[in-house]
């Protein structure tokens, strides 16, 4: 997965990560499981549907929070994954605009956030397990990139993305994944659980 991003001043990101670990659920999501019982890589050539990756707005201001400390307590208070329902916007603006919600770049073929006018986006996965047993862990990885207009200066309270899992989406059972959190470029990888 690749994943640009781009921040003016005063802008706080969190990817979201749910991890539904139901065999047998009624919904789509992005399959998890052992050779080729999984998704595999997404290349983003087509905008995912809502039920695989989702976003959504966080009501308020991009200085509401400004240590990371006060992030994972906003988030895992008040995120509930069904609520997280709205379908990525496109854009194939380059460098990146900013929007509320997180987008599918169809000039690249990426994700990006780039939010504005909002305390923080979320970007979702809904993964499902598909190996027909129980999964010990999940190994994730991306490409975090940045794309700035010339001469843009990146200022934010919080930098780069901060990543949570949770198996059941409920408010309180969210948890940080240090491993995939952080805002240096590059690839990025962890497993969690």
């Amino acid at each position: 997965m690749k994943t640009q991003k781009s921040f003016s001043a005063l802008t706080v990101i969190s990817l979201v990560v749910a991890l539904a670990f139901m065999v047998g659920r009624a919904e789509a999501a992005i399959l998890v499981g052992p050779g080729s019982s999984g998704t595999g890589t997404n290349t983003f050539d087509a905008t995912p549907a809502a039920t695989d990756w989702s976003t959504a707005s966080i009501a308020g201001g991009a200085g509401d929070i400004t240590t990371t400390v006060a992030l994972d307590a906003d988030v895992n208070a008040s995120i509930e994954a069904a609520n997280i329902a709205t379908v990525l916007g496109t854009s194939g603006t380059q460098p990146l605009s900013a929007n509320a919600l997180a987008r599918r770049n169809t000039g690249g073929n990426y994700l990006q956030t780039c939010p504005t006018g909002v305390k923080y986006n979320v970007l979702m996965a809904t993964l499902q397990n598909n190996s027909g047993g129980d999964l010990v862990g999940v190994a994730i990885s991306y490409d975090l990139g940045l794309s700035n207009a010339v001469g843009t200066t990146l200022v934010e309270e919080i930098p780069g993305h901060r990543v949570y899992f949770s198996r059941s989406g409920a408010p309180g059972t969210w948890a940080l994944s240090s491993g995939l959190s952080g805002g240096t470029p590059g690839a990025v990888s962890a497993s969690v659980f």
